[in-house]
């Protein structure tokens, strides 16, 4: 089978979506099968599963405007040493300082449809996919790539919706919201099978669209044991950006941690690996002496290995309202790694995001949902550490009966040989 997925990062381990492509793709099931990517930021692909790419750099599609033939190359997985120009700090900045303009502007560029060049007719010929996957994201940019594959192949378009990408477009200006509802409700139109990420998503969107839309969760792979040894201080794990207000919520950790402490015992510490762009803002607000650490950007076999030695690996959300409306149907990646980690995991946040809702139903987690209460549970945690090891064995056994990886990725692959095959 042939497997063409379009996404706007690159296929990359180290950030949530190519985690998430590669948590559904890479794995025995899928070793005879090829897959193709089609990317949108000027970072290489890091992964094990697709050796063929073809890149649209952002620049190249403003800059080579009136030159479409420069817009877009290739890149084979022997590229992927390359250094390259990174944009996640120009991309964290736009989230930051919602600079709105850029995205309707880069709206209208996609719209022209200049990236169908030679180039990428060539790629989509060669890839000659069966299924084409993407995420439901950027529809001004996928009504008309779907539009052009369904022309000129036989695949069939396999939607999964990962965030209320249709709630954020309600919020805008009129003009722009009209423009991508219609493009929005086309792409949704023209898939063939859709998945959504949370049972909120589905009860919605499917209502909406009158479309069959079935869930499907990241699987867990149990690369480590269950943990049986505490740390001494204890160690809390946070891995994941830092967007949507997450950062604040770390910031009081880490002032409950700071009060827990002493000046003669270390009981605990909080360590940060994030690949967000690290401001001076942001260091002030989360390296506190002995207490918490922004550590950085870690591959993510390393961050498993990380994982698997915390005490409490933490799964963080906003307070905030406007940050809760951008996340309150998402189901965070961080839920699965916890999952498989072995270790004892802690949720923080509002008990109206789906992602909160669905850790507290998890055995061994504790859950926070009351930013006040932030720092007396934190202290609580900390003075029964000696519940995480149990915690941790709950949580084990509640990963194995419900997010087995190769399950998962068997049902997945047995869901496009359907859609293939019709």
């Amino acid at each position: 089978m042939r497997v063409l997925v379009f996404s706007n990062n690159s296929w990359d381990d180290s950030n949530s979506l190519g985690n998430t492509l590669s948590n559904f793709f890479n794995g025995a099931p899928w070793k005879e099968d090829t897959f193709y990517n089609i990317y949108m930021r000027n970072s290489n692909p890091n992964n094990k599963v697709c050796k063929k790419y073809f890149q649209i750099k952002p620049d190249e599609l403003v800059f080579h405007f009136f030159e479409k033939e420069k817009i877009g190359h290739n890149i084979n997985c022997f590229d992927s040493t390359k250094k390259t120009f990174n944009d996640n700090k120009y991309i964290n900045l736009i989230h930051k300082k919602r600079i709105n303009f850029v995205y309707p502007f880069m709206e209208y560029i996609y719209r022209k449809e200049k990236w169908i060049n030679k180039k990428f007719k060539n790629f989509i010929n060669e890839a000659n996919p069966d299924i084409f996957f993407s995420f439901l994201t950027n529809v001004a940019m996928l009504k008309p790539m779907i539009h052009y594959i369904k022309k000129s192949t036989n695949a069939k378009i396999v939607l999964f919706i990962a965030d209320d990408v249709f709630g954020s477009i309600n919020k805008m200006s009129i003009l722009r919201k009209n423009k991508l509802i219609k493009e929005f409700t086309d792409v949704i139109n023209n898939a063939d099978k859709i998945y959504a990420i949370s049972n909120e998503l589905i009860k919605d969107y499917s209502k909406m669209f009158n479309k069959k839309i079935e869930l499907l969760y990241k699987g867990c792979s149990f690369d480590y044991p269950v943990k049986k040894k505490l740390n001494d201080p204890l160690k809390f794990i946070y891995a994941g950006n830092l967007l949507y207000g997450r950062d604040k919520t770390l910031q009081k950790i880490g002032i409950a941690i700071k009060k827990n402490n002493s000046i003669n015992e270390q009981k605990a510490v909080l360590e940060i690996y994030t690949g967000t762009v690290i401001t001076e803002e942001l260091k002030k607000k989360l390296n506190i002496e002995n207490c918490s650490i922004i550590v950085g950007k870690k591959d993510y076999d390393e961050i498993k290995k990380v994982m698997n030695n915390a005490d409490f690996n933490l799964q963080v959300e906003s307070f905030e309202k406007r940050q809760i409306d951008i996340v309150k149907y998402s189901f965070s990646t961080k839920i699965i790694d916890c999952l498989q980690s072995g270790s004892s995991a802690v949720a923080i946040g509002p008990n109206n995001i789906s992602s909160i809702k669905y850790m507290k139903r998890i055995p061994g987690v504790s859950v926070i949902d009351n930013y006040e209460d932030i720092e007396k549970e934190i202290n609580n945690l900390i003075i029964n550490k000696f519940e995480i090891l149990n915690n941790a064995k709950k949580m084990r056994e509640y990963a194995l009966s419900n997010h087995s990886i190769i399950d998962n990725q068997k049902r997945i692959k047995n869901d496009f040989i359907l859609l293939k095959n019709e």
